[in-house]
This record gives C-alpha cells, structure tokens and sequence, in this order.
C-alpha cells in the first residue's frame, strides 16, 4: 500500500481494525486520517473479487474514533480488486441511502479498468448529495477530500437539460442498467430518446426489458402471496383436525380411566 506522509494529518491506526475473507482470498484493512477520513484497503497476493461489506467493520472504527454522529469521509484504495459481488453492490447502495447525512465524500484510488464501469454505475445512481471522485493514487485522494473539506470542491453533476446528447448517453445508459440490476427499481420506466436518436433502439430495448422483468417479478411476487395464502390455509384445517383429535383422546381418555376406576372397585369389591 503507497502512502502519503504528511506532518499535519494525524494517522490512526489499531490492531483489530481489520478483517479477514477466507474464502476471497484478502484481508481488509481500515485507518482513519485527519480526524474523519476513513482510509481503507485490502491486504492480497493477486487480483480478488471483493464478496461483501464490511459493514460492522466500519460502524466499529466509527463508533471507537466518535463519529457515529459527525461528517466523515472516506478514501478506498482498489489496488488488486477486479471486481465486486452483487452483495457488496447492494451494501454500497444500503451506504449511500442510509448513512445520511454523515458519509460526505467517497474517493477511489488505484482504480483498475475492469473496475471503472462498476464505480460508473456506482455513480450515476448515488444522491446528488454526495461527493464521490476518483484518483490515481494514494496522496490525490487526500488532496481531493481535502478539496471538498475546505472549498467544498466535488464531482460535477451532469446537464440533464437535454439527457441525450452524445457526451451524457453513456452515463444515462449505465444509470438505467444499474437501477434495474442494483436498486431492483423495476417499477421505474426508463427515459428513451426520440425515435430518430442513433440510440432508441438500444433503450427501448433495455425498457422492454425492464417491463419483462418487472412482469416477471409482480407475477412472482402473485404467486408467493398464492402459496402463503394457501400454506395459511392448510395450517389452519391442521390446527382444526388437531385440536379435534385431542378432543377425541381426551374423551376416549376419560372413558378409559372411568372403565379403569369401574375394574378396581369391581376387584376391590371381590376381595371384600
């Protein structure tokens, strides 16, 4: 891991701030810089797919450095990491939504191509209200957090005046894909462009797909609701034919111990 040494930034750095992922090969680990930039990175010997957040690890350096309810930031070094699970992407959406409004800036750094259209996506369905940036190493980052900390310098928003020009298709062709893959907004008709744009077809074509899709999903979700229903349904007359035959036993218990009770008295009577 490359390093930016700077006598003013105060580094922060324990033991059992890490976490090992044995079955993906690395180990994560987390320090906090200046106070309220949360610095992490993972430990390998070759290219790993990341399988999810480390969430409790995250909450653990927060709540120890006191920042459970203050602004912090965040640099996340991706050197050696070619990809990231469907879990961990739901994790990154479950940060940006519901960590406000402490989380203000995210920048990745060391980022790999294969990486790049993920952190793409990863951008174009974040709030507007956060910062994220991306760097080529270790001491930009920190210069670019430090950037928004002070001047409050961050990424720029895309012109969503006219969504389809040729230089903001691309980001709005991979929010589109993200909404449906990350955030399941399948329920949320996607934009396309009029009919004499080069691109309509490729996104009346990803809207077809979408409207299938979330056919698919409320037809799904019909037939759970069927099988619960049904299931309900059946531990019902289950609990009805139970309690009637612990009725039954009941009885037959009764008249059991009566005939019991009539043999000793009859034997009892006997030996008189």
């Amino acid at each position: 891991m490359a390093t930016f040494k700077s006598p003013r930034l105060k580094i922060v750095e324990k033991r059992n701030w890490s976490n090992r992922h044995p079955d993906a090969g690395y180990t994560k680990h987390v320090r906090l810089i200046d106070s309220d930039i949360v610095h992490t990175w993972v430990e390998s010997e070759q290219d790993i797919v990341m399988d999810f957040m480390d969430v409790e690890l995250l909450k653990l350096v927060l709540e120890e450095c006191g920042l459970m309810d203050k602004p912090f930031n965040i640099i996340f070094d991706l050197n050696n990491v070619s990809d990231i699970s469907y879990r961990y992407k739901k994790s990154i959406t479950d940060l940006l939504f519901n960590w406000e409004p402490y989380l203000g800036c995210i920048c990745f750094f060391q980022v790999s191509s294969s990486m790049k259209l993920i952190l793409a996506s990863f951008t174009s369905v974040a709030p507007e209200k956060f910062c994220i940036v991306q760097a080529e190493t270790y001491k930009d980052a920190l210069q670019k957090i430090q950037a928004y900390k002070t001047e409050g310098i961050c990424r720029d928003n895309p012109d969503t005046s006219n969504a389809f020009d040729n230089s903001d298709v691309r980001q709005q062709f991979i929010s589109a894909i993200a909404k449906i893959s990350w955030l399941n907004m399948l329920d949320v008709p996607i934009s396309i462009p009029p009919s004499d744009s080069i691109y309509f077809h490729f996104f009346r074509s990803l809207e077809s797909l979408r409207r299938d899709l979330w056919e698919k999903e409320t037809e799904r979700e019909k037939e759970t609701a069927q099988l619960r229903q049904e299931c309900e349904n059946r531990i019902t007359q289950m609990t009805i034919k139970m309690n009637a035959q612990t009725e039954v036993n009941k009885k037959a218990s009764q008249q059991l111990k009566m005939e019991i009770d009539e043999l000793k008295t009859r034997v009892a009577t006997q030996d008189m």
